[in-house]
């Protein structure tokens, strides 16, 4: 009976493993094309390399992975090359380029991450070569790369609270490159912005209650702020005081009908109060949903 049981986990897994690589084309595609390169089937192997580039560079997706992505395809490329052509024209600066930038997309993400749990609890954790990062990118100036702009951004706004400046520029790499980052990812920037905003709110200065709606309305529009189809219910009501606070009454009672369906049912009925389509008011007017 052991063996059974251990034989059927076994085999759950490995289709579990088979479903998490059939849903990564990318990751698929450097295996088969490292494979390939294995077994000596150049043909093969320039055909794979040659989609793998294309497909690089039609992603919508331009995240940290992005930037793993293009580092292993060019070190595909280097090692084909290296073992095969014999000649001094390799691609080893476009390697180097690579590693480079997926370093440091990696390493200020991290550094974000870091900085902002830093400011939750108390943990002692050091970043190594944090500075030598920054200050690569601050000489050679902010490429045009979405996970290297918009952290960098992100580190500069929690790590300097005071300079206003850094989340206004944030801000605006958030809405202009946002949509180059998975649902999950622009939701973990946006809250990060978002809680910047509150921090500030919480010192007493209530501009940044407009900038966090801002936020909040593009994660919204954009579908972000859904986690797997549902709306956390304290965003839902940070959200609604936010709005009436700037007395957007309007479009805070087109959010509450819109999107009460994706709270989780116990905070669904705790939260809004639908009443009946026929119920009126003394007025005559219909009944509006209200928030508790």
């Amino acid at each position: 009976m052991r063996q059974t049981i251990h034989f059927l986990q076994k085999c759950m897994e490995d289709f579990l493993a088979y479903k998490e690589f059939q849903e990564e084309p990318t990751r698929r595609e450097l295996l088969l094309a490292e494979g390939y390169r294995r077994r000596n089937l150049d043909r093969l192997l320039e055909k794979a390399l040659k989609g793998l580039n294309e497909s690089q560079d039609q992603s919508r997706v331009k995240d940290e992975g992005f930037l793993q992505a293009n580092f292993l395809i060019q070190s595909l490329e280097y090692k084909y090359i290296s073992e095969k052509k014999r000649t001094p024209d390799t691609n080893l600066q476009a390697y180097s380029d690579a590693l480079d930038l997926y370093f440091i997309a990696g390493k200020l993400r991290l550094a974000s991450l870091i900085t902002a749990v830093q400011k939750i609890y108390t943990q002692d954790i050091q970043v190594g070569l944090l500075e030598e990062a920054l200050n690569y990118v601050e000489a050679k100036g902010l490429p045009e790369l979405p996970a290297i702009r918009i952290y960098y951004y992100v580190y500069k706004t929690l790590s300097d609270p005071s300079n206003e400046a850094y989340f206004f520029s944030l801000k605006d790499t958030i809405f202009q490159y946002d949509h180059f980052f998975t649902p999950e990812e622009q939701r973990d920037i946006l809250l990060l912005a978002v809680n910047y905003c509150i921090a500030k709110m919480n010192t007493g200065v209530s501009r940044f209650i407009g900038e966090a709606f801002d936020l909040y309305k593009r994660g919204i529009e954009n579908g972000a702020l859904l986690d797997k189809g549902v709306l956390n219910h304290l965003t839902f009501i940070n959200i609604i005081t936010n709005g009436i606070t700037l007395k957007q009454f309007e479009w805070v009672r087109q959010f509450i009908e819109n999107y009460q369906q994706y709270l989780a049912p116990q905070y669904r009925e705790n939260f809004v109060h639908f009443p009946s389509p026929n119920s009126t008011s003394k007025n005559g007017s219909t009944s509006k949903p209200s928030v508790f």
